[in-house]
This record gives structure tokens, sequence and C-alpha cells, in this order.
């Protein structure tokens, strides 16, 4: 322990007890303005405390995350992507924003730097983590000029609507374990499924329940809306 650790502590201990002795033989006036700064006294030093622990839970997160961020460099530039990426895909599924659970995400960093700096083979279960999540699935897609479905993430599964006036509700939606596919009908005769290559193209399908035959095949594409800096450039002439 440092001096400047010490001597605070040492004064904490010392003031309640120089409070306790001049109860038995100090003025009244002294007794209180001892039991004042006893009590002051102790309250910075819980602030003092918590400061120390705060700036050492930065520091040793700086570190762990430095450490990720400089080995995941060095992976990338070698070439190494599929570890890596099954590596960080693990990393963000274990995430959870509560305090207790984010002591366990910091000791997950440095197991994570570990694996990612060695040179033994992964897990198989950590290669075959999905890059795919319920949220992919989200939005509009388009087969083509025409024809397109809405798909909207719900509590159990999803919503999904068909290109018309109204727009017609999907039924018996199913989605695989991994969220690379998602199954839903049509009435009672038609089946569509959509089966993704990427987080923005789908192979799509579209079988006949009563026929019982695969009558349509079409590659979907997730139509991505632009951000702030795309939407920055326009004609000049709208700017004058």
């Amino acid at each position: 322990m440092s001096r400047a650790t010490l001597i605070p502590v040492l004064v904490t201990v010392v003031l309640p007890i120089l409070w306790l002795l001049a109860e038995f033989k100090a003025q009244k006036t002294f007794r209180v303005a001892l039991g004042l700064l006893s009590f002051l006294f102790a309250i910075v030093m819980i602030f003092f405390v918590s400061w120390m622990t705060k700036i050492a839970v930065i520091q040793n997160v700086s570190e762990n995350i430095y450490q990720f961020v400089d080995a995941t460099i060095n992976k990338l530039e070698d070439g190494e992507i599929e570890k890596t990426l099954a590596l960080f895909r693990d990393l963000n599924k274990n995430y959870k924003p509560v305090s207790q659970e984010q002591l366990a995400y910091l000791k997950d960093i440095s197991h994570k730097t570990m694996l990612l700096v060695s040179r033994e083979p992964l897990d198989i279960n950590l290669l075959e983590n999905t890059p795919f999540e319920k949220r992919t699935w989200s939005g509009f897609w388009s087969g083509n000029e025409t024809n397109w479905f809405y798909i909207l993430p719900n509590f159990s599964d999803y919503d999904i609507y068909r290109d018309g006036l109204p727009p017609l509700k999907m039924t018996s939606v199913k989605v695989s374990g991994d969220f690379k596919i998602l199954q839903f009908c049509e009435s009672d005769k038609y089946r569509h499924t959509l089966i993704l290559k990427n987080k923005y193209e789908a192979e799509y399908e579209l079988y006949h329940l009563i026929k019982k035959e695969i009558i349509s095949h079409a590659t979907y594409q997730k139509l991505v809306p632009p951000n702030s800096i795309q939407t920055q450039y326009t004609d000049s002439k709208h700017n004058e």
C-alpha cells in the first residue's frame, strides 16, 4: 500500500478512536467537533474508495479491450477471418447489460483474446456460430419491382405481409434455430421459403401445397435505406 493511500486509511481509523477517548476526558465542544470531523472524513473516504475502484475497473477494461483489439488486428492482417468472426459472434452473443454479468463479460474478453492468439483450432461449436439473428429478417424484401414481403419481428416470431391492397398477412410462420431459413404460408394454397445467402440476399422458393410442387424460384434482396451521410449528397440545384 502506497503512502498516499495509507495516510487517509490511518486517519479514518484514528479519528473515531480519539473521538471515543474524548467522550471521557475532553470538553463538549471538542467532542462534538471531533465527532463531526470523524463523520465527514468517513464520508470522504467512501467517495475516495469508490473513485479508486472505478479507476481500477476502467484501467482493467481498457487493458482487456486493447489486448483484444490488438490481437484482432494481427489476426485479420494474417488472414484468419473465420476464426476472428467466430470469436466476435460468441462474445457479442454473451453480452448482457447487467453489472454482475458485465464482470463476467470482461473475463470473457480476456478469454477470447487467449483463444485468438492461440495456434490451437477453435471448438467446432464456436465456428458454427451463425452470423444471423432475429432482426436480420426485419424490413422489406423484394424479388422484383412488384413482389415484396414486409417482415416485422414480434415477441414470439414474425409478422409477415405480402404485397397487395391491402397487404396480405402470412400465417404458420417458422424460423430455423440459426435464423437462416424463414418459412410461412399464404392461406392453404402456398408455402413461401426464404433462405439467407448473406444479411442482404435470400433464395426464395414458392411451393404449391395442393399440387405439391415448386412453382417458382427467385433471389430476394433486402431494401436498405440510405444513411444520414448518403442523403447529404443531393443535386446542387436543390441546395440553392
